[in-house]
């Protein structure tokens, strides 16, 4: 379960290295009954995830303060939207919806919710619908809509209430509407309204496409030909996306995160931002973190999209263009809605991880929530770590001081300091150079 093979993939395996494989019908049926232990198990882990985090703040010295803040995100088997003009339902058959908590430095996944349409049986016996007489995998009716986030979310979100936590901000997309489902959630029990914010890396991203998808002047982007142009406008795109999270950065870093000093430096920031990509750089002395202002020291320097020599043509149209794409992540309404500086990186890197347990080339029909559970616990304790909590779960725990002991310590390790290695400044700093070069 922690890794894309199945029982058949599995018996290939031990086939092609000429090792007897067990029987198929046996291998499905252990896999049945082990997937309900982890299942069981990976509740548990995740109920006391969530009373350490109380722990954690009573250590902290904030006494009865339960205040958490969480990131969620969703994980589809197929792309809702590829079955258009094919089926009058969303592609989608089963869905992942993964919690995590920002208050520590781990971000440990506290809360997680599947669902799931398909059932290998009912398929066979033309049952519709979940719960048929007998074993039924499926928990959602073919009718139901698979990408209600909100509703996923506010199921996620009841443990955590249940546990004697209240959610003092939650972090979505900026496309989703996963936010409304934790407020619903705890709106129904009375708890504090949590705050909605947004992702600042999709962001940034939807930045980059606003700008690249503006109509600016035939004038404004130095260049020959509309070839030239539009990439001229792409490395502005994402020129403009890289200086405005430097901006905000250091923003953010100098004030400590005061969100009414910060929109204070970002007043004075966009028209400096739109003077220094025409070639005056008066204000960017005085204020921008990321240009100096003198004539070897710009921010066109040390960029990697854009010449030394680049230089925009504005018509008063053009301005007010480009000003607005800088203010969708530098306006008053932008720097309200990502005031904490906080993403979803934890969730998509679960849901990254959920992949190579649940693959999209393949459908776990029987064992999908299993699967899930299991790359969940994976993310929360690593791979080997995983692996002997669920087998001492079994009751068949890996042997002490054996070759396996031995080897599971030794992937422990090494998947510690891979992690603890890419945290460096240094190996963050060499990756910026590698994206410099290759540009």
């Amino acid at each position: 379960m922690h890794s894309r093979s199945g029982p058949t993939g599995l018996r290939d395996c031990m086939m092609a290295m000429n090792i007897p494989a067990p029987c198929p019908s046996t291998m499905y049926q252990t896999a049945n009954k082990v997937g309900k232990l982890v299942v069981e198990h990976s509740k548990k882990d995740l109920e006391s995830h969530r009373q350490q985090l109380k722990e954690i703040k009573a250590l902290r010295g904030l006494g009865d303060d339960t205040r958490v803040d969480i990131e969620t995100d969703c994980c589809y088997n197929n792309e809702k939207y590829s079955g258009v003009f094919k089926t009058p339902f969303q592609a989608g058959t089963q869905v992942a919806c993964v919690m995590a908590e920002n208050v520590t430095g781990q971000k440990s996944i506290i809360g997680v919710v599947t669902k799931n349409k398909l059932c290998a049986k009912g398929a066979r016996h033309g049952f519709k619908g979940p719960n048929h007489p007998g074993h039924c995998s499926a928990d959602l009716a073919q009718g139901e809509t698979i990408g209600n986030e909100q509703q996923w979310a506010k199921e996620a979100t009841m443990p955590i209430l249940d546990a004697g936590l209240w959610v003092s901000h939650v972090t979505t997309d900026p496309d989703g509407k996963a936010g409304k489902g934790v407020q619903e959630a705890c709106r129904e029990t009375n708890s504090n309204i949590p705050e909605h914010l947004m992702d600042t890396r999709h962001m940034s991203s939807n930045q980059r496409k606003k700008v690249n998808k503006e109509t600016f002047s035939e004038d404004m982007l130095p260049g020959n030909t509309k070839a030239e142009k539009e990439k001229m406008q792409k490395r502005l795109a994402n020129n403009v996306t890289k200086r405005c999270e430097f901006e905000f950065q250091s923003s953010f870093d100098h004030h400590a995160g005061d969100v009414k000093l910060i929109q204070r430096d970002m007043k004075h920031f966009v028209p400096a931002i739109l003077n220094c990509y025409q070639g005056e750089h008066e204000m960017c002395r005085r204020m921008s973190y990321a240009c100096r202002g003198n004539a070897n020291n710009t921010w066109l320097d040390t960029g990697p999209y854009l010449s030394k020599d680049f230089k925009l043509t504005c018509t008063d149209t053009d301005i007010d263009k480009l000003m607005s794409c800088i203010e969708f992540k530098l306006g008053e309404n932008a720097l309200k809605s990502t005031k904490l500086n906080t993403n979803t990186q934890k969730s998509e890197a679960t849901v990254r991880s959920l992949r190579r347990s649940i693959p999209k080339p393949v459908t776990y029909t029987r064992n999908y929530k299993a699967r899930i559970h299991a790359a969940v616990h994976s993310v929360n304790w690593g791979t080997a770590e995983s692996i002997s909590r669920l087998r001492k779960a079994a009751a068949c725990p890996v042997t002490a001081n054996t070759k396996v002991a031995l080897g599971l310590k030794t992937r422990q390790r090494a998947d510690i300091q891979r992690k603890n290695h890419k945290k460096l400044q240094s190996t963050k700093k060499k990756e910026n150079c590698k994206n410099k070069n290759a540009l």
